[in-house]
């Protein structure tokens, strides 16, 4: 069964809900029961402990019926009103206090009329003047016994009410207490609910989430090989499914975009004697903002690497039209700073002044070994000389980027003096941009101390290594364009 991602979140918060609002009743229920069954109780042992005294208040006045009988002490009858105004009390406590069952208030009826038989026979006893060993005496006597039974046996029956009752109420404060033990089970059984809940919503909606965002961050970074695999059965899958599918056409526009892009860079190699060219690329994403390129001119080089704004599919445009645009000037009979500012004006036609591409080209006349260049903004290249077998950065003066300004920019033509074993190498900032596990960049100190400490290597092997000596540096993650393109004067 396909359930829906609402239905997996309400489900649990609707069965955890209904459990507390059962348990919370049950605990209710078993607590006012509980307290009403306490209070019962209370009762109860109050009024078994009143009907307790009558039995003893009764004790007491037939001693004192015998002890007055026997002896005709005036004190012993006197303290046996006492006794029996006290057995008259106990009952009345009893009536008036308690909330007494039909059955115990008949009891205490016979209780009441015995009691009233006991006292007229007792004030008959008194009357006898000489009741030692007097026949009507003894007969008052027994007959008294025989009511003071009667009236144990009533008070017996009163006392196994109550215990009934007490026994019955216990019974009732221990099932009240079986409550509160469901309510306690109930409230372990919500908190396995709630922590399956967790697990459940984790494994069926965070966790899933998770993947998501982790596939869009992939997708974002250029990493078009993301692809999720989620089976919850759910809108979650389906929309795994669609990014998929997005991300394959991604996968599939981007290759074919770095397909067009690398057919738009030179073929490897020249036909300049004397000139060796190598070279080469690391991109961040499919496609980026970096491009090169070299072409003979007549009997010249010309060699330029440019980066435009940005990364991805914008940068890509932005370096694809400045190219054409730039490879669409007639190249004969003008100067590399006029063709660059109708190259600018262009760029700045089409695209506006919110876009721009640095730029290093040269025209390099190899049989004199000068240089001619306009720095556009551009990462100054790295020069080496064989004389002094050392790099050194170039000095040239930097000019306004392609795209920022059609008024404001004026590029400048400066002149360079080359020798036979010279290297020339021009680059993107992306060399330099790139950071190690400790955040640092890998600034262009470090760059021309590897290129000191591998000078002796051929061009080839030298761009190839550099790049490779970047991409260890910054544990192969790429933040931005690397562009390299080193050239040889032999």
């Amino acid at each position: 069964m396909k359930l829906d991602l609402r239905t997996k979140l309400i489900g649990p918060s609707v069965i955890i809900m209904l459990t507390i609002i059962i348990m919370a009743v049950v605990y209710f229920f078993s607590l006012r029961t509980l307290s009403s069954v306490e209070k019962k109780n209370a009762n109860l042992f109050h009024e078994f402990s009143a009907s307790s005294q009558i039995n003893k208040a009764l004790a007491m006045q037939v001693i004192k019926i015998h002890d007055s009988a026997l002896t005709g002490n005036i004190d012993a009858e006197t303290t046996l009103r006492r006794y029996t105004a006290k057995t008259d009390s106990a009952i009345e406590e009893l009536k008036n206090k308690f909330i007494l069952t039909v059955a115990e208030r008949k009891i205490l009826a016979r209780v009441e009329n015995i009691q009233t038989d006991i006292k007229a026979k007792a004030k008959l006893l008194f009357a006898i003047n000489k009741p030692i060993g007097n026949v009507e005496s003894n007969q008052i006597i027994k007959e008294i016994d025989s009511d003071n039974m009667k009236v144990f046996a009533e008070l017996n029956k009163f006392l196994e009410i109550d215990r009934q009752e007490i026994k019955k109420a216990s019974m009732e404060a221990t099932a009240a207490r079986q409550g509160q033990y469901y309510f306690i089970a109930g409230l372990i059984i919500i908190l396995a609910i709630i922590i399956f809940s967790i697990y459940f919503v984790t494994n069926n909606v965070s966790k899933p989430l998770s993947q998501l965002c982790q596939g869009v961050e992939k997708l974002d970074s250029g990493d078009f090989s993301a692809h999720i695999e989620l089976k919850t059965r759910d809108e979650l899958e389906n929309l795994a499914a669609t990014f998929n599918q997005m991300a394959f056409n991604f996968r599939q526009e981007h290759q074919t975009a770095a397909k067009i892009q690398r057919r738009l860079l030179p073929a490897a190699g020249t036909n300049i004697p004397g000139v060796i060219i190598h070279p080469r690329q690391a991109l961040a994403k499919i496609v980026g903002g970096d491009w090169y390129d070299y072409y003979q001119l007549d009997s010249d080089l010309i060699i330029l690497v440019a980066d435009a704004s940005g990364k991805g599919m914008p940068g890509a445009l932005l370096s694809t039209v400045t190219m054409a645009t730039m490879r669409s000037e007639p190249k004969k009979d003008i100067s590399l700073p006029d063709l660059l500012t109708k190259t600018n004006r262009t760029v700045v036609k089409r695209l506006g002044s919110g876009d721009f591409v640095t730029m290093f080209v040269a025209r390099i006349d190899a049989a004199r070994h000068e240089m001619y260049s306009v720095n556009c903004g551009h990462e100054p290249p790295l020069l080496y000389r064989a004389d002094s077998n050392s790099w050194s950065t170039l000095k040239v003066a930097s000019g306004l980027p392609i795209g920022i300004s059609e008024v404001l920019f004026r590029p400048t033509l400066e002149k360079t003096q080359l020798q036979p074993g010279d290297r020339l190498l021009l680059y993107t900032d992306g060399l330099h941009d790139i950071r190690n596990h400790k955040n640092e960049f890998f600034h262009m100190e470090l760059v021309l101390t590897w290129l000191e400490n591998n000078k002796n290597l051929p061009l080839r092997t030298l761009v190839d290594g550099l790049i490779d000596q970047t991409m260890k540096f910054g544990n192969q993650k790429i933040i931005d364009d690397i562009t390299l393109l080193g050239i040889e004067f032999s």
